[in-house]
């Protein structure tokens, strides 16, 4: 099995060698790439690019931001067709919220959550998650309509608004709190 571990070094709760405590655990059962994203949209990228590879199985290691950029680009765009079936997923939380992970029952702590895929990769369990489909504009592609894939939640009206501030703020390196939310 190859495995593709998407990091993002700037979420809320990663620490310098996670990346690597988590690659040794998919290690036993995979060979792992470990790649680190760069940018806003770049995991949703690698996945795209993980799934055109024929990766078997994805691991988005971030924040909540992180886990939907990977399922973006392992789901893509409903009306063009991909040869390549999607690769398995996991979702390791290291963001503030971590609401995708939690929803699934990962621990909070990487060791916990390393030892929890790790299990379930030795015992080939899968699970299957609903998602909704929205169609409308993106601020990532502003010319035109674009699907995104919900992982979780969608909010319009204030709820989206603070979401919108708060990626202002991490736009500008500053790490994120719960009292930012407030």
């Amino acid at each position: 099995m190859r495995a593709m571990l998407i990091v993002n070094p700037n979420a809320t709760a990663i620490r310098r060698g996670v990346g690597e405590l988590l690659a040794t655990a998919i290690a036993d059962h995979a060979r792992v790439e470990v790649v680190p994203t760069e940018d806003r949209g770049h995991a949703t990228d690698l996945a795209a690019g993980a799934r055109e590879d024929g990766i078997d199985l994805v691991v988005a290691f971030g924040g909540d931001g992180t886990i939907n950029e990977t399922v973006q680009g392992l789901l893509g765009d409903p009306d063009v067709k991909n040869g390549n079936p999607v690769p398995r997923f996991a979702a390791i939380p290291g963001g503030y919220g971590n609401t995708f992970a939690r929803n699934l029952g990962f621990p909070l702590g990487v060791r916990g959550s390393a030892r929890r895929l790790s299990e379930a990769l030795s015992q080939d369990r899968i699970r299957t998650v609903g998602l909704g489909l929205a169609k409308a504009p993106s601020p990532l592609t502003p010319a035109g309509d674009r699907y995104r894939w919900i992982c979780f939640s969608a909010g319009l009206g204030i709820d989206a608004e603070i979401i919108r501030t708060i990626d202002r703020i991490r736009s500008k390196g500053r790490r994120i709190n719960g009292l930012a939310y407030v």
